[in-house]
């Protein structure tokens, strides 16, 4: 194994600074270090930039069409305070999504670098989670405080609602971080080749899942469940180092954490599911509808960045001011254009992982975009995340690392099944 460079390091620091949240405001870590590491990104060009694939110079193209979109969109959006501060968020994600594309091209263990970085991010979470489960303490930036209580309907009652949000503010915002994150953790147990790590692989997916599930999320529980469905499948269809003791590790983490949360899941599951079933909710229909027809009446071009509350608050009135969805948020804001940008590009990530080599890379982007649809409309908004845009770098470049990958054991397995 190659000796970690100053590119891994800083693919590392960039991706575990997303576990602060939103720490700092405006001023998050990460977008303070995208910035800092703007002259590393540079100077690395020339040796990084001939290297990257079709497919990472189309995520760049993508990103960059976004950022001037965006800006272009100032001179007609309807809240130009909100668009001017989002404008400036722009360039610094689209920094953050080429610097771990173009450090990935320079570093020693680009994967391996991944991997520690979302790693980190997530385990750097998990104790403040387990804090404010166990003992309903918040930090001061949560929107809801320890205490909380709700109403959960006819034959529950008002009941005391224990969650977790850690530094994100929203619980819904962690949940769709932990999915996220659950996707490179699965990824990096398939290639794990040590038990002890695999076993701690293993509690921190447990632990993110009881949390997604204590925290009442379906789109979350339903994330979840794409993603072990994938992973089960690899397991069984692919060799994997301790695939017995993974799918034992797996089946008992699970069981633990349904057992020893099972009244709490029942009941907030069971509310949820009285009020709008699993996979229905009139609420997020009715905003996809409105998005749609708000795109319509712009003639496809948008409302304009930073327009998305004002533009609904004006329609719908008080009440939910967010689409809720990825795509819709596009369509809303940025138009016909820019949605069918991204919609492209992430079909371009699923063709392009389905013709290479490397089943554990190649699982890391199925199970993030066949999760899509689903985690996509966990958040209410999702386009001034960092964390979505380093997911899409880090999908493009397992993409590009699965090139020339060729696995001793997996072309073992490969001639063995076509013989």
């Amino acid at each position: 194994m190659k000796r970690s460079n100053r590119y891994d390091y800083a693919i590392i620091l960039l991706l575990a600074s997303l576990s602060l949240g939103i720490i700092g405001g405006a001023y998050q870590l990460v977008r303070l270090l995208a910035i800092l590491f703007v002259p590393l990104a540079l100077s690395s060009l020339s040796m990084s930039l001939p290297r990257t694939s079709s497919l990472e110079k189309f995520g760049m193209l993508f990103v960059f069409c976004f950022c001037g979109y965006a800006w272009i969109s100032l001179l007609w959006t309807s809240d130009l305070l909100v668009g001017l501060k989002e404008a400036v968020y722009f360039p610094i994600h689209t920094a953050l999504f080429l610097e771990l594309i173009l450090f990935s091209k320079c570093a020693n263990s680009p994967r391996d670098s991944l991997f520690k970085g979302w790693i980190l991010a997530v385990f750097l979470t998990l104790p403040i989670a387990s804090v404010e489960l166990f003992m309903d303490k918040h930090l001061p930036m949560s929107l809801l405080q320890e205490g909380h209580m709700q109403n959960y309907g006819a034959g529950y009652g008002i009941q005391n609602v224990r969650f977790a949000s850690v530094t994100f503010g929203n619980y819904n915002t962690y949940n769709l971080f932990l999915v996220l994150g659950s996707c490179v953790i699965a990824t990096a147990l398939l290639c794990c080749k040590k038990r002890l790590v695999q076993y701690f692989f293993l509690t921190a997916l447990g632990i993110s899942g009881c949390i997604i599930l204590l925290n009442a999320s379906r789109g979350g529980v339903i994330s979840m469940g794409v993603i072990g469905s994938l992973f089960l499948i690899a397991l069984l269809r692919y060799p994997v180092f301790g695939k017995k003791l993974l799918l034992f590790g797996g089946g008992l983490v699970g069981g633990i954490g349904l057992a020893y949360f099972s009244a709490d899941l029942f009941l907030r599951l069971s509310s949820r599911l009285d009020s709008g079933g699993l996979f229905s909710d009139e609420g997020r229909v009715f905003l996809i509808i409105e998005g749609i027809k708000i795109c319509c009446d712009t003639l496809g071009l948008g409302t304009g960045i930073g327009s998305m509350i004002s533009v609904y608050f004006n329609r719908v009135g008080s009440g939910i001011l967010a689409t809720h969805n990825v795509l819709i948020e596009l369509l809303v804001q940025y138009g016909v254009v820019i949605g069918a940008f991204f919609v492209f590009f992430v079909a371009k990530l699923f063709f392009a992982a389905r013709k290479q080599r490397d089943f554990a890379l190649r699982y890391l982007v199925f199970s993030g975009v066949l999760s899509l649809p689903i985690w996509g409309v966990i958040n209410s908004v999702y386009w001034t995340l960092p964390a979505l845009w380093a997911f899409m770098a880090t999908l493009c470049v397992a993409t590009s690392l699965m090139q020339n990958v060729n696995y001793p054991l997996l072309r073992k397995f490969t001639i063995a099944i076509r013989d």
